[in-house]
C-alpha cells in the first residue's frame, strides 16, 4: 500500500457511511455501534498505512477527508429520515 494507491478519501468515507447506514437499517444496530465499527475500521487501516511506510501527515490528511465525507453522508441520511431516532 502506498499513498498513490489509497482509495479516493471522499468516495471511501461515503462508502463506509453507506455500509454503516445499511447495518443500522438491516441489523438494527445503533448509531453509536455504527460509529464504533467505523472507528475500528479506520484504526486498522491507519495501522496498515503506517506499516506500509506512508507518511503520517499523508495518513492524517486522508483520514480527515474520509471522516468529513462520512459525517456528510450520515447527516444527509439523518435529514432524509427525520422520523427515525438518531
Amino acid at each position: 500500500m502506498s499513498s498513490d494507491k489509497l482509495p479516493d478519501p471522499r468516495t471511501f468515507g461515503r462508502a463506509v457511511a453507506i455500509r454503516a447506514l445499511s447495518r443500522i437499517e438491516i441489523d438494527g444496530i445503533s448509531n453509536v455501534e455504527a460509529a464504533e465499527t467505523y472507528a475500528k475500521e479506520l484504526t486498522t487501516l491507519a495501522h496498515q498505512m503506517v506499516d506500509a511506510g506512508i507518511p503520517r501527515d499523508d495518513i492524517a490528511d486522508w483520514l480527515e477527508t474520509v471522516t468529513l465525507a462520512y459525517r456528510e453522508r450520515m447527516a444527509q441520511a439523518a435529514k432524509q429520515r427525520p422520523d427515525k431516532p438518531r
